[in-house]
């Protein structure tokens, strides 16, 4: 039996993304079938309607449609052998029978109009962008795109063919660069350059690397792209546990860069003999995910070793927590630096980033105090604006104007429980760390490596540790991308509390497992780790949203230039 059956827990949660994506082929049988139908239909009319000029023109339309079929079968099967499970079958089929309708709507006029040959020039013009598009965004190297190749190569040559034999050439440029050719230009204008970089080379790493979990690709071109810096973070260590605090996101997703950096640090530390540590999400955002896994690898490495080296003893304060109308912040003081934990009342706010954490580092600075800025990231909700940042850093001036408390931990615990990637946990699991002051109040610091917490999870936790002796809790979640994709949801990835997997009693349990490990605790230490690294950082996320915007733009404008043309080739045939 597994662990995880032995718990109760399913032992298929964790499954691809590939399945997951395509969970909506269910039923997909109906779409196929009706694409089929549309497919045949529109062939049918168009040949026969071209065979009413005579045979030629019926063999032509035939030899059109089946270089397409051969196209198509040809990039599909590429894709397929590459691992793209990811393509929907319904989702396919569905745009297959909607381009299918376009081009029975198409060829309406040529009936009521009893103007056969404007079928020969509906052969291509949709299902040559329907292939460029197969063959060219899916496909990361466009040498291999070889439908591509076919469309665009043989939709002009087959529509200025027709037309000079048809009516000359005077009518052969408007119709037989209308719709084919402009949309394969405005496509090939979509490409933005950026280095070695182009829109459709990066719109083809992110598919490799979220179905078929290939990152290389994408993170190749993160590091072209990113920022260069240094990765940060704090470790907080006492005899009975150590709090680490990155100043590094867990990002962009599985299986990209950070995106588990807490489960990495976590079992770095677990392998270099530190029985018992938590991770808190440090207040950054996704220009602080790492460029590559190899960069979190050596990045959590440096964390290990650090915290193995041993720390000083500075006095430890129990948490004082000041709370404002959107913002509540709790402050633990070890020695002159303060731990400050940012924690939302009612509702959840997103990562704060490193302009806040930089402004409250220089708020610190002004009152002789090292700030360590932490994020609870324990529920949903916007981003913060600037109310609740001028809100948070009033709490942060309050917190270091007032100083240490007068009491301090004498006692502390700690319990820890890795697991497998669970629907909503990944693999640093559960963490609680017990604090017991001198006058014998008791605080928990629950940390669990999730993305966010469900609404109303954050205060079913605290009530839940208050009836097990504590005082004060306070749930954190690591910000963790490790569960991105695998649980089917709006959002790509499952709340704390939402898989309804019992993470609410493994919380209860970790924090009875660190009140019964409650020991003398003699104050605790602090580490800074700095290591050279590469972000995705504002430069990555400039070019992929510049991109993406000229890319929409060009090809609206290439949409209007296309159908304007193909309007004018219409009309020409048909009124000769």
């Amino acid at each position: 039996m597994t662990d995880a059956e032995a718990r109760g827990k399913p032992a298929t949660y964790f499954t691809s993304k590939s399945r997951v994506l395509s969970a909506s082929d269910l039923g997909a049988g109906a779409t196929l079938a009706i694409a089929i139908l549309t497919s045949f239909a529109a062939y049918m009319m168009a040949y026969s309607l071209a065979a009413r000029r005579g045979p030629t023109y019926g063999a032509l339309v035939a030899l059109g449609g089946l270089a397409v079929f051969v196209a198509e079968g040809i990039a599909f099967r590429y894709l397929w052998g590459r691992g793209y499970g990811f393509v929907s079958a319904r989702r396919l089929a569905l745009a297959y029978s909607a381009s299918n309708v376009a081009w029975i709507v198409a060829l309406v006029p040529a009936a009521v109009l009893g103007r056969p040959a404007l079928a020969l020039y509906s052969v291509f013009p949709f299902w040559a962008v329907r292939a460029y598009l197969v063959g060219a965004v899916f496909s990361s190297r466009s040498p291999r795109a070889l439908s591509a190749v076919l469309s665009t190569a043989l939709a002009p040559a087959y529509n200025v063919a027709l037309d000079f034999q048809r009516a000359g050439p005077a009518v052969a440029l408007p119709v037989a660069f209308g719709v084919p050719l402009v949309a394969v230009a405005g496509a090939s204008l979509a490409l933005l350059e950026r280095g070695r970089m182009n829109g459709l080379w990066m719109l083809g790493a992110f598919l490799e690397a979220w179905s078929s979990s290939r990152a290389d690709l994408l993170e190749s071109a993160i590091s072209e792209l990113g920022d260069s810096g240094f990765a940060r973070g704090y470790i907080i260590g006492s005899s009975r546990f150590v709090l680490v605090v990155p100043y590094v996101h867990p990002g962009p997703f599985r299986p990209v860069g950070s995106y588990d950096v807490p489960g990495r640090m976590s079992g770095e530390l677990l392998r270099a003999g530190v029985g018992c540590s938590a991770i808190l999400h440090g207040a950054v955002d996704h220009d602080r995910n790492l460029a590559s896994r190899s960069l979190a690898r050596r990045y959590a490495l440096h964390v290990a070793r650090a915290a193995v080296d041993g720390f000083g003893r500075s006095p430890l304060s129990p948490p004082v927590t000041l709370a404002g109308s959107r913002v509540r912040l709790t402050g633990i003081w070890i020695g002159g630096s303060a731990l400050l934990l940012i924690a939302e009342p009612v509702h959840g706010l997103e990562d704060y980033g490193d302009g806040v954490v930089e402004r409250l580092e220089e708020l610190g600075r002004r009152h002789g105090v090292r700030v360590i800025v932490a994020d609870a990231h324990n529920s949903v909700g916007p981003d913060p604006g600037e109310a609740e940042v001028a809100e948070l850093e009033g709490l942060a001036e309050e917190i270091l104007r007032r100083g240490p408390p007068a009491g301090r931990v004498v006692r502390c615990g700690c319990s820890m429980r890795p697991g497998p990637v669970w629907p909503d946990i990944g693999s640093a699991g559960i963490s609680a760390i017990a604090l017991e002051d001198d006058s014998g109040r008791r605080y928990a610091i629950v940390s669990v490596d999730s993305n966010n917490a469900s609404p109303g999870f954050r205060e079913a936790v605290e009530g839940a540790l208050r009836r097990q002796g504590f005082d004060s809790a306070l749930l954190c979640t690591t910000d963790t991308h490790e569960t991105t994709g695998i649980y089917p949801t709006s959002r790509g990835y499952s709340l704390l509390g939402e898989a309804g997997d019992g993470a609410l009693g493994m919380i209860v349990e970790a924090g009875r497992a660190a009140l019964a490990s409650l020991g003398p605790c003699d104050g605790a230490g602090i580490k800074e780790v700095s290591v050279r690294s590469m972000f995705m950082g504002a430069g990555f996320l400039h070019a992929s949203r510049e991109m993406a915007s000229r890319s929409l733009r060009i090809a609206k404008r290439a949409l209007i230039l296309a159908l304007a043309l193909a309007a004018v080739g219409y009309v020409a045939v048909a009124l000769l």
